[in-house]
């Protein structure tokens, strides 16, 4: 499984705050194109990611420490 890239972060960081793809675009320099595939790919491996865990959640395969590291995580939303 890949992790999310120093730019995906940042473009979905953007995303998030409200701000349009051609508004990314400008703010990073980067094409318009390149802030699309950014988020189409962040949005990929976080769906991924999620699946992966849903599984290991209906399959009880997780760990205590991996609960306590989940539960920290969802308690920051």
């Amino acid at each position: 499984m890949r992790t999310l890239s120093k730019n995906q972060i940042m473009v979905l960081k953007l995303l998030r705050q409200g701000k349009k793809p051609s508004e990314i675009s400008k703010i990073i320099k980067k094409r318009a194109s390149s802030v699309n595939e950014a988020i189409k790919r962040a949005r990929g491996n976080i769906y991924r990611a999620t699946e992966i865990l849903r599984i290991a959640v209906e399959n009880d395969l997780l760990e205590e420490d991996q609960i306590l590291q989940l539960k920290y995580i969802l308690s920051k939303t």
